[in-house]
């Protein structure tokens, strides 16, 4: 019956949070994220009640900053309202600087933190290698949170971009994004570049 209520979420453009990770106190790692989408990663967000958030970059994953600067100010606009909102939900939230970003532009609440790519961080007793870029992960960690592209060689490497991942009790979970994310992200394989 799970299965049946991952696909009919997954159809309808939100997010299957199985009962065991509601109220969790819980790590979620989310990458690469289109505006499109934040409606269903926040209602996702409410139901985990997370205690940590860790975005490995590009906020705005629609705008493509590096590509369209131009958009820096409805970048600013959706990336501050996204990142105020998922704050209300979680102690501590993790930003990692993507190639489309600017955290320079935002307007942080106490609980969100910039870390670099290559950065380590603990949760409950777990090292996680953090970075937007796969490459530029760190050595010698648990974990590898990161995003940017679908790359995943082991399944301690936890691609963002793939699924959102989710960990409690030193247990993965993977959650699946709403349907047509991808072609939200505006891929550039798929724009025939």
């Amino acid at each position: 019956m799970e299965n049946l209520y991952k696909s009919i979420y997954h159809i309808f453009g939100a997010i299957y949070v199985p009962k065991d990770l509601r109220h969790s106190n819980a790590l979620v790692h989310i990458s690469d994220t289109p505006s499109f989408i934040y409606k269903a990663i926040i209602k996702m967000i409410k139901k985990i009640k997370p205690r940590v958030i860790i975005h490995t970059g590009d906020i705005v994953d629609d705008i493509k900053l590096e590509i369209r600067p131009q958009l820096i100010e409805v970048y600013k606009k959706e990336a501050n309202k996204f990142i105020n909102e998922i704050s209300k939900y979680a102690e501590l939230i993790i930003l990692v600087p993507g190639n489309h970003d600017d955290f320079t532009k935002l307007r942080l609440k106490d609980n969100v933190k910039i870390l670099n790519e290559g950065d380590v961080f603990i949760f409950d007793g777990i090292k996680l290698g953090l970075s937007h870029k796969y490459e530029n992960l760190p050595l010698n960690c648990d974990f590898y949170l990161y995003g940017h592209d679908k790359n995943c060689l082991k399944d301690y490497y936890l691609n963002g971009i793939k699924y959102i991942n989710v960990i409690k009790d030193k247990k993965i979970f993977k959650l699946c994004y709403p349907i047509g994310t991808d072609n939200y992200r505006l891929k550039i394989s798929r724009m025939g570049k």
